[in-house]
């Protein structure tokens, strides 16, 4: 019992934290995101739940433009269709997925 006492004083322990804890702080670049387990689950979700995507410029324009009807065509023959959707889902207590609009491009 007296070589525990030895080696694990609350002094050395708290000293070896506090050195983890600084330590952490730094391969961070100064900040607390590895000491975070949000920052966890928001890096789990961004692999996860991301996709690759191709949007061109020139038709996301086209559709944000304010005289678009959701009914027209895009320049290049393709129709628009669009799903409003304004709900969300709480994953996490700070963290919210919002979703407004989903929008399908048919080429047929």
């Amino acid at each position: 019992m007296n070589i525990i006492k030895k080696y694990l004083t609350l002094k050395k322990i708290i000293i070896f934290l506090g050195v983890v804890f600084v330590g952490l702080f730094f391969v961070g670049g100064c900040s607390f995101k590895y000491m975070d387990w949000q920052y966890y689950k928001f890096r789990s979700l961004a692999e996860k739940e991301s996709d690759f995507y191709v949007a061109d410029p020139k038709f996301f324009d086209e559709i944000q433009q304010e005289n678009f009807k959701r009914s027209r065509k895009l320049s290049n023959g393709y129709g628009v269709e669009s799903e409003e959707t304004a709900d969300f889902t709480m994953i996490n207590n700070r963290i919210y997925e919002y979703r407004f609009t989903k929008m399908y491009f048919i080429d047929s």
